[in-house]
């Protein structure tokens, strides 16, 4: 699973346990673990290179516009807004009711 360089540390940390994914590149399954990349180093890296490995506890799906504070902390941010503009960053512009996939993830190997 592919990470921006600054979410990094959180993950490692504990404070970014959830991650919000547009689109079937993104696919992760529960249960099974997953190496973090750091997304700025390209896309085809190996799993020896990983920087960390987090398993997925859970997948589901939900309205953007649903999204709460709680929630965006869990995805390291400190406030609502400053979530949505880092998936506006990343994503464009995305309608309220556009269905996103959430996965919620641990640490199990740095």
């Amino acid at each position: 699973m592919r990470f921006k360089t600054e979410y990094i540390p959180l993950i490692i940390e504990g404070k970014k346990t959830r991650t919000v994914r547009i689109g079937k590149a993104y696919e992760m399954e529960v249960g099974k673990k997953y190496p973090v990349f750091d997304a700025m180093n390209g896309k085809f890296q190996k799993n020896k290179d990983a920087i960390c490995w987090i398993k997925c506890n859970m997948k589901y799906t939900e309205r953007y516009g649903g999204i709460n504070r709680k929630e965006a902390l869990e995805e390291g941010f400190k406030t609502l807004k400053e979530f949505k503009n880092a998936i506006k960053n990343i994503y464009g512009n995305i309608d309220k009711d556009r269905r996103v996939v959430v996965y919620e993830f641990e640490v199990v190997e740095k």
